[in-house]
């Protein structure tokens, strides 16, 4: 896609793939003239490598398809060993059809590398130092900032994340980020703090766009996730002199310091406290209860940067604003988007609730008892709590894998072989006393609970190992929890089938409700509770199986 031409005639070239999936800015290669972009002329993210010293090996975060490293080998004269890495395929793939951009011809040239791969496990994979790491724009769309959709590139600016670009920096090296954001800053904080690092504030430059200081607008929402600020990062302290050489460059490029080791701009008051005060994560929790949003720190467990929301209970002030006649879309307009899509998700859940118990209860034939009643929940828990237990692993392993489609496809493949074997199993183990449904259900909850001790810290040690290593580490993970998981179901059938076989239809009911109902809960839960704390909910609905005391 072409978008009009610029100041000075040239074509500025978007690339949008699948709907709207995935987005990055194309930029033509000109063999013939290949350093005719100028340093400091406008703004671009890779010019933050530049502020300090030319960089000899420089990495490339978001490198969409090759914009930012094209300009890093223009500034440098071509003398930077630039590496860039991107995890779409289809996107670097497509661009390098294009003959008129010449993109196959840069990126043979022996001091420029494309790498198409997840940036975290990149990184991790790399034994590599360097002279500047630049997280460009992401190119995320809307469905990556409601959560509804697997979006790996947030793992990128985690705390985490942020220690892996300080232990990979050679000394006196920098980390430039753009589009961040106070939230942003307190978890870089942490991450200096986590390193042993007495002074974060030292170490830290935040510039804004002079036209956005002008204008105020930056001033509307401060806690705005998709602020136009930028962050130079530096292991080493930034000095006086350093200030002063950047400022010149920094003012070519639109920009304006408004925090520095040595001054912050009265409207950044914030940031200066955040950098200051003792206790990092006790500041931004006071802070997300006060602002009635999401402003905690942002790590591998909680990776979610641009999605702010916070529960704060349910406001019936529309709906009666909508019985007294005021217009729905007026109505709804005052809610954020993530706000309406849980208030539909509460309606669609009650409404399916009602339509399920009411033929229960009126069908004059049955008489709902408290061993129904049972049996009823017996399935609900089961389809909850496989759900959950689902979710968990499939989250676990997105970033594991570094890829939700490869995730997709293991995860999803694992549970139902290793389900389906567990079921096949089930009925000799339960005929020979081997198992029960309590024994069974306690050793589901086991597994989860071990699962939520340790399967974090094997999957950050392993983060960096082979991707046929990681495949294989997944299905050992998948394979014993799916095989337990398995066997509730059909036992739980037999059973049924011989004590109450009238219900059968409203167990297949309460089952697939309750699958459904977790689904969508997991869509907001795991930004109150974090991706890990899922390990937990799922170990507690099927040790819940145990009090049902079903033989």
């Amino acid at each position: 896609m072409r978008s009009p031409a610029g100041e000075k005639g040239q074509y500025k070239y978007n690339f949008v793939l699948n709907f709207n999936s995935g987005k990055a800015h194309l930029l033509p290669f000109c063999p013939e003239d290949p350093f005719a972009r100028k340093l400091y002329d406008g703004f671009s993210p890779v010019m933050l490598a530049f502020l300090i010293k030319q960089p000899q090996d420089l990495l490339i975060l978001f490198a969409g398809t090759g914009k930012d490293m094209i300009e890093a080998y223009s500034y440098s004269n071509g003398q930077a060993h630039i590496t860039g890495v991107e995890l779409n395929p289809l996107m670097v793939r497509k661009a390098l059809e294009m003959p008129e951009f010449h993109l196959k011809e840069f990126f043979d040239k022996g001091n420029v590398q494309m790498v198409v791969q997840e940036g975290r496990s990149f990184f991790e994979q790399s034994s590599q130092t360097y002279d500047a790491i630049i997280l460009s724009w992401s190119g995320a769309t809307p469905a990556n900032y409601m959560g509804v959709s697997s979006y790996t590139g947030q793992y990128l600016y985690t705390k985490e994340a942020m220690k892996a670009y300080l232990r990979k920096l050679n000394p006196g090296g920098v980390v430039g980020l753009v589009h961040g954001s106070s939230r942003l800053l307190a978890t870089i904080k942490a991450a200096f703090e986590d390193l042993g690092y007495p002074d974060a504030q030292q170490h830290i430059v935040e510039m804004v766009k002079r036209s956005v200081l002008e204008t105020g607008s930056d001033q509307k929402d401060i806690w705005d996730p998709f602020q136009a600020r930028d962050f130079l990062i530096k292991n080493t302290p930034f000095t006086a002199e350093q200030m002063s050489a950047m400022s010149p460059s920094i003012s070519e490029m639109g920009l304006e310091v408004v925090l520095s080791p040595f001054y912050v701009h009265p409207r950044y008051a914030i940031d200066r406290l955040i950098l200051r005060h003792p206790d990092i994560e006790k500041l931004m929790n006071d802070l997300s209860k006060k602002n009635a949003m999401d402003l905690t720190l942002m790590t591998d467990d909680k990776p979610y940067i641009y999605n702010q929301f916070r529960f704060n209970g349910i406001n019936l002030k529309g709906l009666r604003e909508v019985w007294a006649g005021k217009s729905l879309l007026s109505v709804l307009s005052e809610y954020s988007l993530q706000e309406v899509m849980f208030a539909f998700i509460f309606i669609f859940i009650s409404g399916s609730f009602l339509l399920i118990m009411a033929p229960l209860f009126w069908i004059k034939r049955f008489s709902v008892t408290f061993a129904d009643a049972k049996w009823l929940a017996y399935f609900a828990l089961l389809g909850l709590g496989y759900m959950f237990a689902e979710i968990s692993i499939l989250q676990r392993f997105t970033f594991f894998l570094g890829n939700p489609v490869y995730a997709f496809s293991v995860v999803l493949a694992g549970l139902l072989v290793s389900s389906g074997i567990g079921s096949a199993s089930s009925s000799l183990l339960f005929r020979e006393n081997v198992l029960s449904i309590p024994k069974a259900a306690v050793l589901v909850t086991g597994v989860l609970i071990l699962y939520y001790l340790i399967l974090d810290k094997i999957i950050a040690a392993c983060l960096g190992s082979p991707f046929f290593g990681r495949l294989g580490l997944s299905v050992l993970f998948i394979f014993p929890l799916g095989w337990l998981l398995g066997m509730l179901f059909p036992q739980g059938l037999k059973k049924i089938n011989t004590q109450r076989p009238h219900l059968i239809p409203w167990a297949w009911a309460f089952n697939g409700y309750m699958s459904i109902v977790g689904s969508l809960i997991s869509i907001y839960l795991c930004f109150v509770t974090g991706i890990n704390a899922y390990f937990l909910i799922a170990a507690g609905l099927y040790f819940a199986l145990v009090f049902l005391k079903i033989k």
